[in-house]
């Protein structure tokens, strides 16, 4: 398939005569990307190994679709065969979400980590950051780390060339080499998928999708056609992020609202100390994280995304045996929204006492906030 292109549409003017070849010209790169979005899902069957303490690309053995055929094997010579890089085919950001399953036999606790690496620019290295930190320890049991991330490809290209590309990782400091799950349930699983363009224009109205007057105006081709499609290559997402901060003790009935004040990314400038406003109605993925600074109390860690500052949707809610190991807890929800509505991250732990947050950059808290549908 020949790599998508990002639509263009031009603008009409009331003077304009409506051919056919213009149309087709506005509408079959808009249709071509936005019925097929570059989209992966891979997995892996082999039961890789992992050493301890080091941070690992996890290969992926068996592609479930991949609809601009964006993965591919490294081409680094020190990578050689390696298949766990997706190449970005074509500028935006990437909603990727990695479920890496480990199959740990160990009633000692130890931290387990998914995560993501990224290429971003040809020369610069985004990552490795990693999804809430799980602590886990039991004679038979499979721990699951999950990390959702949304990550920018600023230059786009064929697969192996010379753009941008994500590779999924994980890391486990267990103190030993420890193994993926090859059991059929629970294999290691990614799905990477282009969300937004780099750049646009905004705010633009949800698409009015109007009946078509007669005779067709200029106004009505700008926003059926124009605004239709421009919004639907460029719609709202925020990502925010931080490394500071700590959580009070509490209970899940009296959330405490963390705040990222990193942005990374919020093209409607809907985010705000905390809280993320819809700019227009429809629906969202909401995903959020926090990680704690290692603790030595026992204690449940729980993360929840609170809507209008009243219903909290919890995510995980994991009990911490302690022993001095970090910690954290995830969410990832659809919502729908009406334009209006808040979204603010929320968490809560009942250690007796406050807790730090987690201060290195690869297990930072954060906020993401994608726009779907209507």
């Amino acid at each position: 398939m020949v790599n998508p292109s990002l639509p263009s549409p031009v603008t009409w003017s009331p003077q304009d005569k409506i051919f056919v070849p213009r149309l087709r010209a506005d509408l079959t790169d808009a249709v071509a990307l936005l019925a097929a979005r570059p989209y992966f899902v891979g997995q892996q069957t082999t039961g890789q190994s992992f050493v301890s303490a080091n941070e690992i690309v996890v290969t992926m053995d068996t592609e479930l679709t991949d609809a601009w055929n964006g993965h591919q094997e490294d081409i680094s010579p020190a990578f050689a065969g390696v298949t766990a890089d997706y190449w970005a085919p074509l500028p935006g950001w990437y909603l990727c979400d990695a479920r890496i399953p480990f199959s740990y036999t160990s009633s000692t606790p130890a931290p387990f980590m998914a995560g993501f690496i990224a290429v971003v620019g040809v020369s610069s290295t985004y990552g490795p950051v990693h999804g809430p930190i799980m602590a886990n320890g039991s004679t038979s049991a499979t721990v699951t780390p999950r990390c959702v991330d949304l990550i920018q490809q600023t230059i786009g290209g064929a697969p192996g060339g010379q753009g941008d590309f994500i590779q999924p990782l994980a890391r486990q400091d267990s103190g030993s080499a420890q193994t993926l799950s090859v059991t059929a349930f629970a294999l290691p699983t990614v799905s990477i998928r282009w969300v937004c363009a780099v750049s646009g224009t905004q705010p633009l109205p949800v698409p009015p999708l109007t009946a078509v007057p007669s005779p067709i105006t200029s106004a009505w081709l700008n926003a059926n056609l124009r605004d239709a499609v421009n919004f639907l290559v460029y719609p709202p997402v925020c990502k925010a992020h931080t490394t500071s901060g700590s959580v009070a003790s509490g209970t899940l009935s009296s959330p405490r609202a963390v705040s990222p004040g990193t942005v990374d990314v919020d093209n409607y400038g809907a985010y705000s100390a905390g809280l993320y406003t819809a700019p227009v109605s429809g629906r969202y993925i909401v995903a959020g994280q926090v990680n704690f600074a290692s603790s030595s109390t026992t204690a449940t860690y729980a993360c929840g995304i609170q809507v209008n500052g009243t219903a909290v949707l919890w995510g995980d809610a994991l009990r911490f045996a302690g022993s001095g190991l970090a910690g954290g807890a995830g969410v990832t929800k659809r919502i729908r929204l009406s334009a209006g509505d808040t979204v603010q991250l929320v968490a809560a732990q009942n250690s007796g006492a406050a807790l730090n947050l987690n201060t290195t950059a690869s297990n930072q808290t954060r906020l993401i906030v994608v726009w779907e549908g209507i």
